[in-house]
């Protein structure tokens, strides 16, 4: 199955499912036009004309109507090896638990995470184990459960700003790091999340606190902003493990929920 078409369907199939009581038609015609552009190769030409292949789509389209999720059978119907691969990395995504390695004083060590799915449309894989989530109306809070009384707190703070964008975030937190802290620096970023990281530090000193921004657009007009705050011994403990959770981090939405299997 060509890889756009698959994507396109996908997509289709996704953003139409919410609705799909009352847009039946709409999303059926949303899959033909998809599958009419694939058509127009020479090699599937023939293969969409067969007797066998006109009554798929009538019992695709009867599937839709009946309100079966519509993406897992477009996935069925088009039983391919890329199709089968699109389904188990859904699954993948949401799997409860996935283990990770963590890379821990140059040390490589093995640790299973928990999902935990946020109302604020993501989802991230923490460690149960060492700390708790809790969430809060308008943030989620992940925090060690062993808290050292010397020590300069240790957390990782999510939350969600609707209105403004990431770039615009992003100069207000630079500007607010730099009115207190001597070293901060701003930049383009990749791993362990995409967006933009500023990352501030108070000293040299094993005691000094570390504070880094990731602000992330959320897709909606506005942006996800995840604060670490640790000092500089724990560098190699608790921000090694953000950075494995962080990498965890994904933007999902409703209807890739609806995907899975019960």
């Amino acid at each position: 199955m060509n890889t756009n078409l698959e994507d396109n369907i996908r997509e289709v199939m996704l953003k139409s499912s919410d609705k799909m009581e009352n847009r039946r038609e709409e999303v059926w015609e949303n899959i033909l036009s998809e599958i009419s552009k694939e058509e127009k190769s020479s090699e599937l030409r023939s293969k969409y004309k067969t007797e066998e292949n006109r009554n798929m789509k009538s019992r695709v389209k009867l599937l839709i109507s009946t309100g079966i999720i519509a993406a897992m059978f477009m996935i069925m119907i088009f039983s391919t090896n890329k199709g089968e691969a699109v389904f188990a990395k859904f699954k993948e995504i949401f799997a409860p638990k996935k283990e990770v390695t963590l890379n821990l004083e140059g040390m490589p060590e093995n640790k299973e995470l928990t999902l935990n799915e946020s109302k604020m449309g993501y989802i991230i894989y923490y460690d149960e184990d060492l700390y708790t989530l809790t969430s809060q109306e308008d943030k989620d809070l992940i925090e060690p459960k062993q808290k050292a009384s010397y020590a300069p707190e240790v957390f990782m703070e999510i939350t969600q700003t609707a209105s403004k964008k990431p770039q615009e975030i992003a100069a207000e937190l630079e500007n607010q790091l730099k009115s207190k802290y001597k070293y901060v620096i701003k930049e383009n970023e990749t791993e362990p999340v995409k967006g933009i990281m500023i990352k501030a530090k108070s000293g040299n000193k094993g005691e000094d606190v570390i504070i880094k921004y990731h602000v992330i657009d959320n897709t909606k007009g506005g942006a996800i902003v995840i604060k670490e705050q640790y000092f500089l011994e724990a560098a190699e403990g608790h921000g090694a493990r953000f950075h494995a959770m962080l990498k965890e981090f994904k933007l999902v939405n409703s209807e890739e929920k609806k995907v899975l299997p019960k």
